[in-house]
């Protein structure tokens, strides 16, 4: 029928040719159609696809977020245990500083079992009262002479006591007169106590009754550690006045002067202007925690000590 209606106007072959074309339109029309379908389709996927995808790393991110970080544990730091102090270098120059000479200082804080430094918390400033009494058996044996600030000061410019060592204690722990009092008065040891004179009394502190009756056998000399066991490095010099001067009043207060003698807490000298403080105070000689033992005239507010630990005292070269 479409023949016959074209047939007036185109002939056959045309016909033909006209439809085929049309044809040939359709299904490129179609194929066009299903191409942006698929990519239609293919996008929307891949917009779903990556859209999980956000949402399952947000939800990640989330959780992640949520939970708790692990809290650190608290690490165990070993307590330091007290060695031999190597001899310091470099050493003053006698000519500058002399005469110089070697006397051992030799620096205590606890003597007590090791048993109640554990239980304090005070291992690493502990010698056991075993090793203790041990050392000062060595001391014996070898023949050393125990002295006092005053006898190390004037051996400095003088004749020396035959082998001397000074044995000093700081701060004034309740536990000198319980275990390294014994042993001193057993061997017939002078020895010097720096105490801080506000701390007396304290819990784990001497008792000024204690105090007073070991002053009074002659053996001990009690000397200045400042107040409050301040560290005069870090004070104001009225501060350091203050710490110092009180300290001396307390002392004396008690029966325990002349004081002539000081040690620095944590061994922080402080310089020139804490030296004079010292200086008005009466202070003959000043004790630093500097290991050695090798002192001078013209250092005597820069008396060098050494650390005592739990070792022969032979490896502290005594």
């Amino acid at each position: 029928m479409l023949q016959a209606y074209y047939k007036g106007l185109y002939d056959i072959e045309d016909v033909k040719l006209l439809q085929m074309k049309n044809m040939q339109r359709i299904i490129l029309i179609a194929m066009c159609i299903v191409a942006l379908g698929a990519l239609a389709f293919g996008v929307y996927e891949f917009k779903g696809e990556f859209s999980q995808k956000q949402k399952t790393r947000v939800a990640q991110v989330s959780v992640q977020t949520l939970v708790p970080a692990v809290s650190p544990q608290p690490q165990v730091t070993p307590t330091p245990t007290l060695t031999p102090t190597p001899t310091p270098i470099p050493l003053p120059d006698p000519a500058v500083y002399g005469p110089c000479k070697n006397i051992p200082v030799l620096m205590y804080h606890h003597i007590q079992p090791w048993t109640e430094a554990e239980s304090k918390g005070q291992k690493s400033l502990t010698v056991k009262n075993d090793v203790f009494s041990a050392q000062m058996d060595y001391l014996v044996k070898r023949g050393y002479t125990a002295i006092t600030p005053k006898q190390l000061h004037d051996a400095l410019t003088g004749m020396n006591p035959v082998k001397p060592v000074l044995l000093t204690f700081d701060d004034g722990y309740a536990d000198f007169y319980t275990y390294a009092y014994p042993e001193l008065v057993k061997h017939g040891f002078k020895a010097t106590m720096f105490l801080s004179t506000g701390l007396a009394e304290g819990a784990d502190y001497l008792k000024w009754s204690q105090i007073s009756e070991m002053h009074g056998s002659g053996l001990i000399t009690f000397a200045n550690h400042t107040w409050s066991h301040k560290n005069l490095g870090k004070s104001s010099l009225e501060m350091a006045k203050f710490e110092v001067d009180t300290a001396k009043t307390q002392l004396e207060e008690h029966g325990l002067g002349p004081v002539t003698a000081f040690a620095y807490p944590y061994g922080t000298e402080g310089g020139s202007l804490i030296y004079g403080v010292l200086k008005d105070a009466g202070i003959k000689v000043a004790f630093t925690t500097i290991p050695g033992s090798y002192q001078c005239a013209k250092l005597p507010y820069d008396v060098r000590r050494t650390r005592v630990g739990n070792s022969s005292l032979s490896s502290y070269g005594l």
